[in-house]
Protein backbone atom coordinates (compact mmCIF):
# COMPACT_ATOMS: atom_id res chain seq x y z
CA UNK A 1 0.00 0.00 0.00
CA UNK A 2 2.70 2.32 0.35
CA UNK A 3 4.54 1.70 -2.72
CA UNK A 4 0.57 2.55 -4.29
CA UNK A 5 1.04 6.45 -2.77
CA UNK A 6 4.52 6.43 -3.79
CA UNK A 7 3.56 5.79 -7.02
CA UNK A 8 0.52 8.26 -7.72
CA UNK A 9 2.87 11.48 -7.52
CA UNK A 10 4.74 10.18 -9.76
CA UNK A 11 1.99 9.66 -12.45
CA UNK A 12 0.39 12.88 -11.78
CA UNK A 13 3.16 14.19 -12.33
CA UNK A 14 3.37 12.70 -15.19
CA UNK A 15 0.13 13.60 -16.55
CA UNK A 16 0.76 17.14 -15.60
CA UNK A 17 3.76 17.69 -17.86
CA UNK A 18 2.10 15.60 -20.61
CA UNK A 19 -0.80 18.16 -20.85
CA UNK A 20 0.99 20.70 -20.56
CA UNK A 21 2.92 19.78 -23.77
CA UNK A 22 -0.59 19.54 -25.53
CA UNK A 23 -1.22 23.28 -24.59
CA UNK A 24 -2.01 25.63 -26.96
CA UNK A 25 0.43 27.98 -28.96
CA UNK A 26 0.85 31.24 -27.47
CA UNK A 27 -1.18 33.97 -29.10
CA UNK A 28 -0.18 35.81 -32.18
CA UNK A 29 1.44 39.42 -31.54
CA UNK A 30 -1.17 41.89 -32.20
CA UNK A 31 -1.32 43.64 -35.85
CA UNK A 32 0.73 46.69 -35.98
CA UNK A 33 3.46 45.92 -33.06
CA UNK A 34 6.99 45.78 -33.50
CA UNK A 35 8.78 42.49 -35.20
CA UNK A 36 11.40 41.23 -32.82
CA UNK A 37 14.46 43.43 -32.64
CA UNK A 38 16.92 41.15 -34.68
CA UNK A 39 20.40 39.34 -32.91
CA UNK A 40 23.77 39.52 -34.43
CA UNK A 41 22.73 36.54 -37.32
CA UNK A 42 20.10 38.01 -38.36
CA UNK A 43 21.32 41.36 -38.72
CA UNK A 44 25.05 40.05 -40.60
CA UNK A 45 22.52 38.09 -43.13
CA UNK A 46 20.38 41.12 -43.77
CA UNK A 47 23.82 42.95 -44.53
CA UNK A 48 25.03 39.86 -46.99
CA UNK A 49 21.69 40.04 -48.34
CA UNK A 50 21.48 43.99 -49.00
CA UNK A 51 25.51 44.11 -50.06
CA UNK A 52 24.96 40.51 -52.34
CA UNK A 53 21.08 41.73 -54.22
CA UNK A 54 22.12 45.35 -54.27
CA UNK A 55 18.95 46.05 -52.37
CA UNK A 56 18.72 48.49 -49.10
CA UNK A 57 19.08 46.66 -45.99
CA UNK A 58 15.35 47.67 -44.79
CA UNK A 59 13.81 45.53 -48.27
CA UNK A 60 15.14 42.35 -46.57
CA UNK A 61 13.25 40.15 -44.13
CA UNK A 62 14.65 37.21 -42.22
CA UNK A 63 12.22 34.20 -42.74
CA UNK A 64 13.92 31.43 -41.04
CA UNK A 65 17.35 30.92 -39.38
CA UNK A 66 19.33 27.15 -39.50
CA UNK A 67 22.12 26.52 -37.43
CA UNK A 68 24.35 24.36 -40.31
CA UNK A 69 27.75 22.55 -39.88
CA UNK A 70 29.32 23.25 -43.78
CA UNK A 71 31.49 20.75 -44.98
CA UNK A 72 34.06 23.07 -46.07
CA UNK A 73 35.30 27.00 -46.19
CA UNK A 74 32.66 27.51 -49.11
CA UNK A 75 30.20 27.43 -46.89
CA UNK A 76 28.34 25.22 -49.23
CA UNK A 77 28.17 27.53 -51.66
CA UNK A 78 31.69 27.17 -54.30
CA UNK A 79 32.41 29.27 -57.36
CA UNK A 80 33.45 28.49 -59.84
CA UNK A 81 37.65 28.88 -59.68
CA UNK A 82 37.52 29.35 -55.93
CA UNK A 83 39.81 27.20 -53.93
CA UNK A 84 38.21 26.47 -50.28
CA UNK A 85 39.82 25.28 -47.49
CA UNK A 86 38.43 21.37 -46.59
CA UNK A 87 37.06 21.83 -42.83
CA UNK A 88 34.02 21.53 -41.43
CA UNK A 89 32.96 25.03 -40.92
CA UNK A 90 30.04 25.81 -38.42
CA UNK A 91 27.57 28.31 -39.29
CA UNK A 92 23.97 29.36 -40.61
CA UNK A 93 21.62 28.94 -43.28
CA UNK A 94 19.62 32.58 -43.47
CA UNK A 95 16.41 32.31 -45.57
CA UNK A 96 15.47 35.77 -46.29
CA UNK A 97 13.27 37.24 -48.26
CA UNK A 98 13.34 40.46 -50.97
CA UNK A 99 10.60 41.56 -53.04
CA UNK A 100 8.94 38.13 -52.52
CA UNK A 101 11.36 36.14 -54.01
CA UNK A 102 13.15 34.15 -50.91
CA UNK A 103 17.32 33.58 -51.15
CA UNK A 104 19.87 31.21 -49.37
CA UNK A 105 21.94 33.29 -47.13
CA UNK A 106 25.09 30.98 -46.04
CA UNK A 107 27.34 32.57 -43.13
CA UNK A 108 29.97 30.99 -41.25
CA UNK A 109 29.92 31.82 -37.08
CA UNK A 110 31.84 35.09 -36.97
CA UNK A 111 29.32 36.61 -39.44
CA UNK A 112 30.89 36.47 -43.08
CA UNK A 113 28.97 35.01 -45.73
CA UNK A 114 27.59 35.16 -49.02
CA UNK A 115 23.87 34.83 -50.90
CA UNK A 116 24.09 31.24 -52.30
CA UNK A 117 22.33 31.58 -55.73
CA UNK A 118 21.12 28.56 -57.62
Amino acid sequence: MKDTLMVSPLLAGLLALLLSACAAPPPPAPAGSEPPTPGPVEEAAIGIAARDLEVEAGDVRIVSVEEVMWRDASLGCPREGMVAAQVLTPGYRVVVEVKGEQYNVHMNREGQGVVCLP
